[in-house]
């Protein structure tokens, strides 16, 4: 079982598509154990759909001494943006971290080697400027973006 400053990891099954993507079967989540089987999500996801930074969800404990997700109990009203950059330099990346940090956004990354981003968008964030930025990137083909989990209206 890992933990780690009283968190756990709790595990998400990964369907994969046609492609191979994502391309791990098992996404492993911090999470601060809330009593009960419940647990309040404390990172944000890089291939898990559904689920966002501060959702409350339901685990069972395996024989292994892991937990396994069952289902959400209660969004927190957060929203999971990934995005991969398609460009060989960090400098649209930067820029776009930047104008999300300034929106008040906050990232995760795997590492300038992969080019894979997580945001988080909090509730109070406008999400509508950031899909017409993400928008504007991909057809440019300077990223390719996903709404892991899209807790905001848009439109």
């Amino acid at each position: 079982m890992s933990t780690y400053d009283n968190r756990v990891k709790i595990r998400f099954d990964l369907e994969q598509d046609e492609d191979g993507y994502p391309p791990f079967t098992v996404e492993c989540v911090w999470a601060e154990p809330l009593g009960d089987g419940l647990f309040r999500i404390d990172n944000s996801p890089w291939y898990v759909r559904g689920v966002s930074w501060r959702d409350v969800v339901r685990a069972t404990e395996n024989p292994e001494g892991d937990w396994d997700f069952v289902e959400v109990e209660t969004y927190g009203g957060h929203s999971t943006i990934r995005v991969i950059s398609m460009n060989k330099t960090a400098a649209d990346m930067e820029s776009l971290i930047e104008q999300l940090q300034s929106l008040g956004c906050s990232y995760e990354s795997q590492g300038a080697a992969n080019n894979i981003y997580s945001f988080d968008v909090p509730p109070n964030v406008d999400y509508r400027p950031i899909r017409r930025m993400l928008e504007k990137g991909e057809q440019a083909k300077i990223w390719g973006f996903e709404e892991g989990c899209l807790q905001h209206a848009w439109e």
